[in-house]
């Protein structure tokens, strides 16, 4: 039955302590404060020694504490092992635990307790039964960890599983309210109508570890299992006395006070003739050697043997309940494990304190973790007796340490503060040199102003001690780092979309001092533009700028006056344009290309197809090169100086290059195929449903070669036919050919006007017109918005017609269903349809002959969109660009987005 009773052993307890009242305390050593307060060095003023502080679980909710210098103003409480601690309420009194934790000492009814006890103490409710009947009291609460001993806190107070109320006695145990007439406590009786005690009521098996290790929560009791010796699995529960302990309840026909063996039983009347006469005390039961003269001689059994003579008192005169008490060892280093060893005379069950063994066998033994000088009781039972008997286990306190020192930050500006920071161990006292600060252990923080660079040694006493360590600052001047511009020059003129360089330097007065960050930024609006040595495209828009260089170094100061140049970016000269039906794009004299429009293709190369329109051209890249660009309705291509082709579109939003071949001199596109031409050979690429590459192969996606001819000159493309010239001849092919419509096309090159000697064509949807060297203009194919410009609406041609009689044409441009040429004179022409507005004539309505654009003589360039065009722009001297007509997706470039534009308006570059 020893391992019956047997409790687990723990390697660490906590001490509670009960703190004497409040007005017992007395202020020795607060000279410095009126009485009633103490010095509070983070506040450096005196404040009330007694103050509330929160109850843990309910931060509402407060229970009262005292603040403290040092410990001997918390030992007046008598009897409590309270000491002096840095709190987060600051130095408090606090009740310390073996595993080198502690409580806040909180005083509740003139006496001190802990702090969860006090706040659940101090919020009590009283609980009537239904009908006005008996009262109890009941637990509040604002969560679950107020309720350790039942079920969940709901609605603010504590109770069983399924809601039913718990009541709370004196001792903190809880019972069921019985509402049917009184107030009951749960109790055990022993089997056959034995004695009872109060038992352990449970709601899970981790309410009852505080009573014994070993026990389990059956049936809302805690009850500990054991083998019978029949090797059945049986139980049996734990009683508590009066200090809330457990103990085995005896089941065996008493409950061990007088009344087992009295009168009634061992008087005159039980040893008499009748009781114990030869057939109840005969040879065989007290024979000589059970009964004779020794063990119930006159002197044990005469006269005066009455019902006195064998009480409660007199089992024998042997030794007390306890044999043996011993430990092992009782010296030592603290933190050692120390066994406690005890045997009994016949004692129902022990109990050890300091611990938390209140039910332990009468002959074992168990293993402590001691962590100071300790005197153990042990305190042994034995019916209605008990005996204790004491031992004092001396231990060595450990050697002080320091376990961390630190400061920050360093290096720090001369005036600001320095954190120091530490932590400690078995330390009775620290300070910190220069300056006598006070550093109590275990740990903490403190801030100072050093007045230069400056060691602080931390030096702590305690046994083996004093030990110190050390950490150091650099205190640097408080100057503030200066700031110089290398570029731009002031004054200096950038184009748009140039690389701007924001060059500077970043010092200070310190020889390696701390990093240097640089911020450029615009002046006035300080709207961030770069970092040092940044290259800046895109971002500051055409006009005046002026911008400032900041510094700052790691302690966040920074140069007061910072310097500022000036510098200006104006719009780019425009070389041409090329218009398609949603987007257009610009090449300026410099070699940039600016796209504007519809980017949900990614038509307009800024790496991006996003649906919002741009109103307004932006710069495609950073090349400075590009020697062409073509706009179509599904595709951008441009030709770049080194001779090589490129073309941005749909999953490819950013310039990608066209094979690897260079030398291209000219390209042509249309929606469906383009055209190339390299070295005077002819190369065609795409599609080729109406045979429009002039070979027989389906569609291509490289380019390949067409014919063996290597004469080609000028070659251009509408939706699904393509013209070129070889000299001065032009020959077309697929649809609409030069010399008669025809479908489904045809890859045979016809020659288009033998008679006349051609300088260049230009193909729309489904018409065309050419210039010819001496400066005449022809125009052929389908003629229904007027768009061959003969003056007859309607009268289609398969021949070229010339139009008019003027023989100083320079420059012809082709739309979807318009054209627009140059004259020598530098006037600007247009004709045929006009539902966007694509003449630039406001709104005139479709006109069938050419007819000038505006006064202006100054026009060098014009584009009227090839076969998908229904806007045109044109350049005037001076690389300004202007264009009209359609600009549902501000393909107009004029930074709006409007249904048409009627007249020629400038163009606005974005940044």
């Amino acid at each position: 039955m020893r391992a019956l009773y047997r409790l687990a052993e723990r390697p660490t307890w906590r001490l509670w302590a009960i703190v004497t009242s409040v007005s017992l305390l007395l202020l020795d050593g607060c000279s410095r404060c009126p009485a009633g307060q103490v010095f509070d060095e983070r506040t450096n003023a005196c404040l009330d020694h007694v103050v509330g502080i929160p109850c843990a679980a309910d931060l509402s909710r407060s229970c009262a504490a005292r603040r403290c210098e040092n410990s001997s103003h918390c030992s007046a409480q008598a009897g409590a092992p309270t000491e002096c601690r840095e709190t987060p309420s600051g130095k408090m009194c606090v009740v310390p635990f073996e595993d080198g934790g502690a409580d806040t000492a909180c005083i509740f009814s003139g006496s001190a307790t802990t702090l969860e006890r006090a706040c659940a103490e101090s919020h009590a409710l009283i609980y009537t039964c239904p009908g006005g009947g008996p009262t109890c009291t009941q637990r509040r609460c604002s969560s679950d960890l107020q309720c350790t001993d039942v079920v969940a806190c709901v609605d603010g107070l504590c109770v069983q599983r399924g809601g039913a109320p718990v009541c709370y006695d004196a001792d903190g145990r809880w019972f069921e309210p019985a509402c049917d007439g009184g107030v009951t406590v749960p109790t055990y009786t022993c089997p056959g109508g034995g004695p009872t005690c109060n038992v352990k009521p449970c709601a899970n098996t981790s309410q009852c570890a505080m009573v014994a290790t070993s026990s389990e929560c059956i049936d809302r009791l805690c009850v500990i299992r054991y083998l019978n010796p029949l090797g059945s699995l049986e139980s049996y529960p734990i009683c508590l006395d009066d200090a809330g302990s457990g103990y085995a309840p005896r089941c065996d026909g008493g409950v061990g006070d007088a009344g087992t063996i009295d009168a009634g039983s061992s008087d005159a009347g039980g040893f008499d003739a009748g009781s114990s006469d030869a057939g109840a005390i005969d040879a065989g039961s007290i024979d000589a050697g059970t009964m004779d003269a020794g063990p119930i001689d006159a002197g044990t059994i005469d006269a005066g043997s009455d019902a006195g003579v064998i009480d409660a008192g007199a089992p024998d005169a042997g030794p007390g309940i306890i044999l043996t008490f011993t430990a092992s060892p009782t010296t030592g280093d603290a933190g050692i494990p120390v066994t406690f060893t005890w045997t009994t005379n016949n004692a129902d069950r022990c109990s050890l304190v300091p611990s938390l063994f209140s039910v332990l066998n009468p002959n074992d033994s168990v293993t402590l973790t001691v962590a100071a000088t300790t005197t153990f009781t042990l305190t042994c039972y034995r019916q209605s007796e008990q005996e204790s008997r004491s031992l004092t286990v001396t231990l060595t306190p450990p050697p002080v340490s320091i376990t961390d020192f630190s400061l920050g930050p360093s290096p720090l500006s001369l005036g600001d503060e320095v954190y120091l920071s530490w932590t400690v161990e078995n330390a009775s006292a620290c300070s910190i040199m220069p300056g006598a600060l006070d550093a109590g252990p275990p740990g903490g923080t403190i801030t100072t102003i050093p007045s230069g660079d400056t060691t602080f040694t931390l030096t702590c006493s305690g046994r083996g001690g004093p030990v110190n360590a050390s950490a150091s600052v650099v205190v640097i001047p408080n100057n503030p780092p200066n700031a110089t511009i290398l570029a731009p020059d002031a004054g200096a003129t950038f184009e748009l979309g140039d690389a701007i360089s924001l060059e500077g330097t970043c010092t200070d007065d310190l020889a390696g001092g701390p990093d240097l960050w640089p911020s450029w930024s615009t002046v006035p609006g300080q709207q961030s533009v770069g970092s040092d040595l940044v290259t800046v495209t895109r971002t500051l828009p055409v006009g005046a700028h002026t911008v400032q260089l900041q510094c700052m170094d790691t302690l966040g100061k920074t140069d007061p006056t910072p310097p500022q140049t000036s510098f200006t970016i104006t719009a780019p000269r425009v070389a041409s344009a090329s218009v398609a039906f949603a987007h257009m794009c610009l090449r300026t004299v410099s070699g940039k290309i600016f796209c504007a429009g519809d980017n949900r293709q990614g038509l307009l190369g800024n790496g991006s197809t996003s649906t919002i329109a741009v109103t307004r051209p932006a710069r495609v890249g950073i090349r400075t090169d590009w020697a062409q660009v073509v706009t179509a309705t599904s595709v951008t291509y441009a030709r770049a100086g080194d001779g090589t082709v490129w073309l941005w579109a749909q999953g490819a939003p950013t310039p990608v290059q066209v094979g690897t071949a260079t030398g291209w001199t000219h390209v042509a596109s249309s929606g469906s195929h383009r055209c190339g031409l390299r070295g005077g050979e002819l190369w065609c690429w795409g599609s080729n449903f109406r045979s429009q590459l002039g070979i027989t192969n389906g569609s291509l996606t490289d380019p390949t070669r067409v014919g063996t001819a290597s004469d080609w000159t000028w070659v251009a493309t509408s939706s699904d036919g393509t013209c070129g010239l070889r000299g001065s001849t032009a020959w077309c092919w697929g649809r609409p050919l030069g010399t008669v419509f025809s479908t489904p096309g045809s890859i045979t090159q016809l020659q288009v006007g033998p008679a006349i000697t051609w300088a260049t064509v230009s193909l729309g949807a489904d018409f065309a017109c050419g210039l010819d060297t001496a400066g005449a203009l022809y125009c052929w194919g389908n003629d229904a918005a007027g768009q061959l410009g003969d003056g007859v609406p309607g009268a289609s041609s398969p021949a070229p017609v010339r139009v008019g009689m003027a023989s100083d044409w320079v420059e012809i441009s082709t739309g979807s269903a318009h054209a627009c040429g140059r004259r020598g004179s530098g006037s600007l022409w247009c004709w045929g349809d006009d539902s966007y507005g694509q003449l630039g004539n406001g709104d005139a309505g479709t006109i069938a002959t050419p007819t000038q654009v505006g006064s202006a003589t100054d026009w060098i360039s014009v584009n009227a969109g090839g076969p998908s065009g229904i806007g045109t722009c044109g350049v005037r001297d001076g690389g300004v660009a202007f264009c009209w007509g359609i600009d549902d997706w501000g393909q107009a470039g004029v930074g709006q987005l409007a249904p048409t534009v009627q007249v020629p308006t400038p163009i606005l570059f974005g940044p």
